[in-house]
């Protein structure tokens, strides 16, 4: 996954939404109503859900917006398919790992049960450390993190 960032090429996009939030480091929280692009958008792992019609979005508020204003906030993308076959052929091997896994070793005494077990829990702990790895690469590249870039209102 180290080398997914040298292969990758970034386009900036940007989303229309209302501050609700203002957090400590100089962001905030913005409610944005998801959108057709939200399926392949590369930040996604940094939305948390906020109904079905919204998506919740930390963003660096440099322009000092305040809750109930409406911004414009600006992130980059991955244009690669590169990064999506990343997000589907990763927890695709650990479901197959785990499954193998467990049944050889038939850990709850019946070999189906412990496949189903240790491959849905290998998934599970892949998507943990592709977002951990996600919020990590974001933490050291301030350029890649989501911003406002305008106070629309």
């Amino acid at each position: 996954m180290v080398l997914l960032w040298s292969f990758m090429a970034y386009n900036v996009e940007a989303e229309t939404g209302e501050v609700i939030h203002l957090l400590p480091g100089n962001k905030v929280k913005v409610k944005i109503p998801m959108g057709v692009s939200c399926g392949s958008c590369g930040n996604r792992d940094l939305c948390e859900p906020f109904g079905r019609d919204y998506m919740v979005v930390e963003a660096t508020n440099r322009l000092r917006a305040r809750p109930g204003q409406v911004v414009q906030v600006s992130f980059t993308s991955e244009k690669s398919s590169k990064a999506l076959l990343i997000l589907y052929l990763l927890p695709l091997a650990a479901l197959l790992l785990g499954a193998a896994l467990g049944h050889q070793l038939a850990l709850f005494g019946a070999q189906n049960l412990s496949s189903a077990v240790l491959g849905l829990g290998f998934v599970a702990l892949t998507f943990a450390a592709i977002r951990s790895y996600t919020r990590r690469s974001y933490a050291a590249h301030p350029e890649k993190q989501p911003r406002i870039s305008k106070i629309v209102d």
